[in-house]
Parts: C-alpha cells; sequence; structure tokens
C-alpha cells in the first residue's frame, strides 16, 4: 500500500508539473502574438527594432516549440505511470 501511495504522488507531482508547462506554453503563446501584432502594426518602429523584434519573436516560437514538446513527453509519462498504477491495482484485488 506504502508503494501505491508513493506512486499517486508521483502522478499528483507529474500532473503538477504538466500544469505548469501548459501555462508557459499559455504565456508564451500570448507573449508571441502581442510582440507579432506591433511588429505587424506599428509603424514607428525603424529597421533595427524591426530586427530585434523578429529576433525576439523567433526566440517565443523557439520556447514555445520546445515546453510544447516537454509538455506532450510529460503528458505521455504520466499517461504511462497512470496505467502503471491502475495495471498494479488491478493485480492487486482477491
Amino acid at each position: 500500500m506504502a508503494a501505491s501511495k508513493k506512486a499517486l504522488l508521483g502522478v499528483e507531482e507529474s500532473l503538477d508539473t504538466l500544469r505548469q508547462l501548459i501555462a508557459k506554453v499559455a504565456a508564451s503563446v500570448y507573449a508571441t502574438e502581442d510582440l507579432f501584432e506591433k511588429l505587424i502594426w506599428d509603424d514607428r518602429t525603424d529597421e533595427r527594432d524591426e530586427e530585434r523584434h523578429l529576433e525576439n519573436l523567433s526566440h517565443l516560437i523557439d520556447t514555445t516549440r520546445e515546453t510544447v514538446v516537454a509538455a506532450v513527453e510529460m503528458g505521455e509519462e504520466l499517461s504511462s505511470d497512470l496505467f502503471k498504477l491502475r495495471t498494479a491495482r488491478r493485480g492487486a484485488r482477491p
């Protein structure tokens, strides 16, 4: 039973990590959208500003992609852990 509680704690920690990753993706997407709109609609920027904005946009897109990949991997790991936990519980029944 102690192993089961430990496994559940691991699942809870994984869920929290997944929640944090999803929040980071949402923040990155919002920042990317905001910067993209500034780049397109702000006529006051000069070429140096545009170049800096494009570089920042590239970094935001990379960060978002990396975070999405991490979230997918965490989701797969969590799914596997839940399957193992469910299988172990079924095996423990009389």
